[in-house]
Order: C-alpha cells, then structure tokens, then sequence
C-alpha cells in the first residue's frame, strides 16, 4: 500500500467495505505531497499549496473547505519557517492565520460532516450499528496552527491587544493550544505585559 492509499484509508476517501466513499482523492493530493517539500524544497511546496488553495477556494463541498484548512496550516508553516529567509514571509504567514481563522466554523462543521458521512459508509451494511455510532458520536475540537501562530507574532511585534482578540477567539470557538493552561493562560500572560507596557 501506497503513501496516498494511506491517506485515503486515514482521511476516508478510498473504498470503505466495498463502496466507494462520496468524495475522491483528487483534491487532497497536493497538500499531502507539499508537506513532503516544506523543508526539502520549499518553493515546490509553495507552488503546490497555491494550486491547492486555488482548486479548493470555492468551497463547493465539505471536502474542499476541510483541504481549503489543510493547505492554509501548510501555507502557514511554510512561510512561518522562511521569515527570516523571505521579506515577505511573515506577511504572508499573517496573511493565511487570518484566512483560517475566518474559515474555522466553517472547516468546523465541514469536518462533522465528513465524520458522519464516514460513519454512514462504515455501517452502511448495519443499521442498528450505525444509529448507535451517530448518537455516540462527539466532535473533537482540534489543534487550529493559526490561533497560536498569530498570537505568538502579534506579541513578538508587540501588539498584545491584537494577540490577545486572538486568543478571545480561540476561547470563543472552544479551542486549546495544547500548552498548559491553554489560550486562557496565554491571555492572561499578555494582559500582564500590556499592563506592563501602558505604566
């Protein structure tokens, strides 16, 4: 089995118990391939997550918004890691924590949908099985790159306000950074050094 057959077992997207599952491989493969470049040749990695970004940027289905929020945390760690390679790098890696920020509730209720779709494919042949996986089923928020990343940079620059609306954000969403105390502790962290500042 193949890399991409990987994938596709992971993300749902090949034959499930002899059906074929509703969306195709087609629009993932290239931010799955760019990961592989980000740090052996980055602007092969850039070129891919464009046309990623690109193909997915109607958001026609659940599918495209959840690869549209793929390929921006791929955007974003590429730029992120040539900020002091690039002038525009940092710029840009604002530029993409911004956009998935503003896609979150959307990838949000995209990804439960995929979920469900998957569990629909899975017990398709078991009805009873499949009912009792719906109603156990509970969304796990993820790890969103983009709260943490711009937060991180606005207070780097300084602009704790705006890193702190960020973390108000993440809160708002239910979101956690994985760092102790999570976004609240971040906050509290900034409205300390924005006090600091002001006096």
């Amino acid at each position: 089995m193949g890399f991409i057959d990987i994938i596709k077992n992971v993300l749902g997207l090949g034959k499930i118990n002899g059906n074929i599952a509703e969306h195709e491989i087609k629009s993932n493969t290239k931010w799955i391939e760019a990961m592989y470049y980000i740090s052996k040749d980055p602007k092969k990695a850039e070129r891919l997550l464009l046309e990623s970004e690109k193909e997915n940027s109607l958001k026609t289905n659940s599918r495209q918004i959840i690869d549209l929020h793929f390929t921006y945390n791929h955007l974003i760690e590429l730029y992120y890691k040539q900020r002091d390679k690039r002038e525009d790098a940092l710029d840009k890696c604002i530029h993409y924590c911004k956009l998935s920020i503003e896609l979150y509730p959307e990838f949000e209720k995209a990804q439960i949908e995929e979920d469900l779709q998957l569990i629909k494919n899975a017990y398709h042949f078991n009805p009873e099985e499949m009912d009792k996986c719906l109603k156990e089923y509970k969304y796990t928020k993820p790890r969103v790159p983009a709260f943490e990343r711009l937060a991180i940079i606005y207070e780097k620059q300084g602009k704790y306000k705006e890193a702190i609306d960020i973390c108000d954000k993440a809160l708002e969403y239910g979101l956690h950074d994985k760092t102790k105390g999570g976004f609240e502790a971040r906050k509290n962290r900034l409205l300390k050094k924005m006090e600091q500042k002001s006096n």
